[in-house]
């Protein structure tokens, strides 16, 4: 049997996210794994949030790939994510290293570095 893996995407829309996506197009191209685009809303409107998703659903519809987006309100981006990535069995995130939070950390933001600490997976943290 194969491995598929199954790829998780933290998307905020930012530059980082944008590339962590292009990122998991490839992994899931070579090992025809599954991609789920996550966007964890804290105060953008529903319209906003839709907005966003439909920017990544753009960079997907054109591959031959499996994929679905979500959105999942919380003020605990992080938490949210790696809840998300054990109650559903995610191989591996895929994330930015930084967004478009208010507060950034110097060098990785502070929802990459968080999950990178709480995953029960691998992160692949992409600049």
């Amino acid at each position: 049997m194969k491995f598929k893996p199954k790829i998780l995407v933290p998307y905020d829309g930012s530059r980082h996210a944008d590339k962590a996506i292009e990122i998991a197009i490839q992994l899931a191209e070579q090992f025809k794994g599954t991609i789920t685009v996550l966007h964890v809303p804290w105060k953008e409107s529903d319209i906003e949030s839709h907005r966003l998703l439909m920017n990544a659903v753009d960079k997907l519809q054109n591959t031959y790939l499996d994929f679905n987006t979500r959105s999942e309100r919380s003020e605990q981006v992080s938490t949210k994510i790696t809840q998300i990535q054990k109650e559903e069995g995610y191989d591996i995130i895929v994330m930015g290293s930084r967004g478009h939070g208010v507060g950034k950390a110097w060098i990785l933001g502070s929802v990459s570095r968080q999950v990178l600490e709480e995953a029960s997976c691998p992160v692949l943290v992409v600049n």
